[in-house]
Parts: structure tokens; C-alpha cells; sequence
């Protein structure tokens, strides 16, 4: 059995994403890490690439950010199977959100039910953004783009989708009282 270097290490999302990423080393002797700063100034680059197993990445749900961040930027593949759920369901900020339809669109997956309905509540609902700082309401601003967006591609989606049925329906003589099946075969 492989050993969890999330909690013999002690590390959180931050913590986690970063020991994946290459920028923190294990201290010898310790059950500690330290972060590694690069010689170069600005954004640092990934070079060393460690995989967390599923457990591992458990940890980085708690903030939804390292995990996006994890699968999308670093390792350019998805969660494990469990753990994308969690991702997917947790999804409760306006922020978390945009990382979720951000995760599902580079991945092409769709997004749950449960996600879009709480993408058209925070449409119809808008996030007080008084007494905020310029920062944050940027960030919402930002985000809430991210879902009018998603909203706009899945109606467009909805309307072609609808046109290629109708076309298909016509196109071999398919009625009402055809079952799905025929329908089916008839793609």
C-alpha cells in the first residue's frame, strides 16, 4: 500500500498543489516540506511533475481553486473519477463556479444538473457586491461573465440540437408513435 504524502507531509490544497507542481522538497530526516523558489523573477515554471493518487487529491477540495489549478494547468488531465465528483458538487461560490465550467469546457464533459441549476440561480439571484473591495467585485464580475456565457452556448446548443432531431425525424418518417429506438437506428 502506497503511503499518503498529503498527511504524513501535513499539507493543505496550497501545500499540495505546489509538492505536485515541483516547488516544494521533502527536508531529509523531517516529515516536512519547504518551498523551492526558482532563480528566475515572475511566473515560475512547472518542471518536475509529481501525480497525487485519488487520495491525495481529496485534499485539494478544499479550496476548489488548487484543484482546478492541479488538473487543468499542471497535470492536463482530469481528477480521479471520485474526487471530480466531489469537485463538481462542492461547487457552492460564485467563484467555484467559474473553475467548475472552466474544468468541464477544457475537459468537453457536461456540467451536472445540480451545477446549472446553481449557475441559473446565481443569474437570477446576483451577489450583493456593495461594500466590497475593487478586487473581489472583479473577481464575482468576472466569474458571473463565466456563467452568462455558459448560459448562451447551452441555449445555442439546445436550439442546433433541436434543428438536427427535427431534420432526422423528417428525413426518415418518424412519427410519435416511433420509439426511441427507431430513432437511434435511423442516426
Amino acid at each position: 500500500m502506497m503511503e499518503n504524502r498529503v498527511e504524513k507531509y501535513k499539507l493543505n490544497a496550497k501545500k499540495a498543489f505546489e509538492f505536485a507542481g515541483g516547488f516544494r522538497e521533502v527536508i531529509p530526516g523531517r516529515d516536512r516540506t519547504r518551498r523551492i523558489y526558482g532563480k528566475k523573477a515572475g511566473r515560475p515554471e512547472y518542471t518536475k511533475k509529481i501525480e497525487l493518487n485519488s487520495e491525495e487529491q481529496l485534499v485539494l477540495l478544499l479550496d476548489l481553486e488548487y484543484a482546478y489549478r492541479y488538473s487543468v494547468k499542471l497535470m492536463g488531465k482530469r481528477l480521479a473519477e471520485e474526487v471530480e465528483e466531489k469537485f463538481l458538487s462542492q461547487a457552492e461560490t460564485v467563484l467555484d463556479v467559474k473553475y467548475a465550467i472552466e474544468y468541464c469546457n477544457r475537459f468537453e464533459i457536461a456540467l451536472p444538473s445540480c451545477l446549472h441549476n446553481r449557475i441559473l440561480m446565481h443569474s437570477a439571484v446576483p451577489v450583493d457586491k456593495k461594500g466590497m473591495a475593487w478586487r473581489e467585485r472583479y473577481q464575482i464580475e468576472r466569474s458571473e461573465r463565466r456563467q452568462k456565457k455558459y448560459l448562451v452556448k447551452f441555449q445555442e446548443q439546445r436550439k442546433s440540437f433541436k434543428i438536427i432531431l427535427e431534420g432526422i425525424i423528417k428525413e426518415n418518417n418518424l412519427h410519435e408513435s416511433n420509439t426511441i429506438k427507431d430513432l437511434l437506428d435511423s442516426i
